[in-house]
């Protein structure tokens, strides 16, 4: 008896393909650092920004088409500053390859760009007492492919703002800082009141300082002493003594700003000879510099 063995042979074809296995991402510390500038806020500043605070953030990244996204913030939870009085000192987050989310600033990374540069914008008109406002930024690297296990620390740098004292004088409702005040006819005891009021704003307590060119004295166009008529100043109802070279009349509050009244009274005109009488009022403002930087 014949039988017949059969088989089935199959034929396994086998393809060694190559292996493709994308690059591990590597992340080294961020950093962050300031970059020069000064640090003082003008509370007279033109413009829409009275300071720009400059800062430079970094990290290594190792890797093809790695990036990573570096969160910044301030301590305090708010884009501010804080200063003497429990005060704030605002700024408006800002930089290159960056967009603002909530109080932070959020902040791309690439192998090919491992650092950007972020600012800190003060916008003008912020008026706040005199003294330094200050802040801590932290910085924190974040990724998806980072496990939770493996935090990077963040970075942190301190702000430190100085708002100097700083006082403002000047005739209100005026631009110029000349007024010609016309007195009229002069006689006994006559009291003026039509000299424009003062403006006045100061971040501190300040002195406002009086000099009269004639010592209190209206001279006559001959220029002849003899005929020298005297006159008394009342300011914000306070009296100034003009027969000193300066008088310094001493504020000891602060003020965004006020008005203050200037009152004239001539003195004694008996005997003296037509013709027109004049003097120079100089009036300046000076804050009390006690707080340094």
């Amino acid at each position: 008896m014949w039988t017949r063995n059969s088989c089935l042979i199959f034929g396994l074809v086998m393809w060694l393909l190559p292996h493709i296995a994308k690059a591990a991402c590597e992340f080294g510390p961020v950093q962050i650092e300031p970059v020069g500038g000064q640090n003082r806020y003008d509370l007279f500043a033109s413009g829409p920004f009275s300071l720009t605070s400059v800062f430079r953030v970094r990290s290594t990244i190792a890797g093809d088409n790695c990036e990573a996204e570096v969160t910044l913030q301030l301590d305090s939870g708010e884009p501010a500053l804080s200063g003497p009085e429990a005060q704030r000192l605002h700024f408006i987050w800002a930089g290159e390859n960056g967009y603002r989310y909530g109080n932070s600033w959020k902040v791309k990374l690439t192998r090919q760009r491992p650092e950007a540069l972020v600012q800190l914008r003060f916008e003008s008109g912020q008026w706040l007492p005199a003294g330094n406002y200050a802040g801590e930024v932290s910085a924190q690297l974040n990724h998806p492919d980072i496990p939770s296990s493996y935090l990077i620390a963040p970075d942190a740098m301190p702000v430190t703002v100085w708002v100097p004292p700083v006082s403002k004088i000047q005739f209100y409702g005026l631009s110029q800082q000349h007024y010609d005040l016309d007195m009229g006819v002069l006689h006994n005891n006559k009291v003026i009141n039509s000299a424009p009021k003062l403006w006045i704003q100061s971040n501190s307590a300040y002195n406002v300082v009086f000099s009269s060119q004639y010592q209190g004295r209206l001279r006559h166009q001959s220029d002849d002493t003899r005929w020298d008529i005297p006159y008394d100043v009342l300011f914000n109802n306070r009296t100034v003594n003009l027969r000193q070279a300066n008088v310094a009349l001493p504020f000891l509050s602060a003020t965004s700003g006020h008005t203050a009244p200037l009152q004239l009274t001539i003195g004694n005109t008996h005997d003296r000879p037509a013709g027109q009488y004049q003097d120079t009022l100089y009036i300046t403002i000076e804050p009390r510099l006690s707080l340094q930087p």
